[in-house]
């Protein structure tokens, strides 16, 4: 196996970055091709462990490790101050004759066939938690040099798979919403508002106007009102709705903020680091504004004048609101608007806002 069964495990590590029903199979192979009787994927929170997948373990076992050992776990109080892509093994954070007088190696580890023979690395770290790869040889064995090479030239890969995982998790959450995460504007979020995905040109915008801040490792949206941080959150009520908020550059920004509800995801998932919450949708209303008169213009013939009255009779509130904010007579709207209804072949103003008010 070497070479050539490498290179089949780097496949099925980046098969299961693009399908999640087959990380128990990447687990099962990286154990193969290393020598090793277990090999987990845990992920650990500031209390200890709180998920993974171990697929070679004991059921049982697993749930005894989360309801009673994960706190006097050797792993993850010095794992977790390692960065992303560092290899260790054992000895690089626990004295083994320290270890062998605890009660988690006399009660759970040893009674698992677990040892001291152990290569891990952490994939992800960051403020919210750590997912690291570890596998274990059978109690009194030790990995060979080779064994501990292939399981380091894999690294790398599990790194990127789990990055990819993530993402394509997040953009499946959103579409299970009914909203296209890769359109431009959409931001997925966590309940304080953190991003856990973006586009670049809408995070520059928010940056540019204040509303967004570092928060740890990650950026999050923030209002001296709270007004944003209201609607995502929820507070206890049903969480969305819509705001408009004026960022320091002195542009009026709109946002529209969906909820990602906890069935898009039928069962918890073994990477639980990243908890979104909501979809938030930023738009420039007056650069949405300019859009359609544009488009009104150039595909519909209408004058410049009669694309203002258009736009501005799409937003609801009557002939006379019109007329005051464009600065013209009300008489003069009505008369655009005859103009307006035979360019667009419409009847009804309700036709009318229909279509200038469609989607861009």
């Amino acid at each position: 196996m070497h070479g050539d069964g490498q290179d089949k495990v780097v496949s099925l590590i980046y098969e299961a970055a693009l399908n999640g029903e087959r990380w128990t199979d990447a687990v099962r192979a990286v154990a193969a091709i290393t020598g090793s009787s277990q090999c987990v994927l845990h992920f650990f929170d500031q209390t200890g462990l709180n998920g993974g997948l171990a697929p070679m373990m004991d059921p049982e076992a697993v749930a005894s490790y989360k309801e009673r050992w994960r706190q006097y776990s050797p792993h993850w109080r010095h794992a977790v101050l390692y960065p992303v892509g560092r290899i260790f093994d054992f000895d690089d954070r626990e004295e083994r004759e320290t270890i062998r007088h605890t009660a988690i190696y006399n009660e759970w580890w040893a009674p698992q066939g677990l040892g001291f023979g152990m290569r891990g690395a952490n994939l992800v770290a960051d403020d919210e938690g750590t997912v690291m790869a570890s596998v274990y040889k059978p109690r009194g064995e030790e990995f060979s040099g080779d064994e501990r090479r292939r399981f380091d030239g894999l690294v790398d890969h599990l790194v990127r798979a789990v990055e990819i995982h993530r993402r394509l998790r997040l953009a499946q959450l959103a579409a299970a919403q009914g909203a296209d995460s890769a359109q431009s504007g959409f931001l997925v979020v966590d309940r304080r508002g953190r991003l856990l995905s973006d586009d670049g040109p809408t995070c520059a915008s928010l940056a540019e106007a204040g509303l967004l801040v570092s928060d740890g490792a990650r950026r999050r949206l923030r209002t001296f009102d709270r007004s944003l941080e209201r609607l995502i959150a929820g507070n206890g009520h049903v969480s969305g709705g819509s705001c408009e908020l004026m960022g320091d550059d002195g542009v009026l920004l709109r946002f529209t903020v969906v909820p990602v509800h906890g069935e898009a995801e039928a069962a918890p998932h073994w990477l639980q680091i990243d908890q979104p919450a909501a979809l938030v949708h930023v738009a420039v209303p007056e650069a949405q504004r300019r859009t359609r008169i544009q488009r009104l213009i150039e595909f519909h013939r209408l004058t410049r004048a009669e694309a203002d009255v258009a736009v501005e009779i799409a937003r609801g509130d009557g002939r006379a609101a019109v007329a005051e904010r464009l600065g013209i007579r009300e008489t003069t709207v009505r008369s655009h608007l005859t103009a307006i209804f035979d360019k667009l072949g419409v009847h009804r103003q309700s036709e009318l806002v229909n279509l200038v008010a469609g989607p861009l």
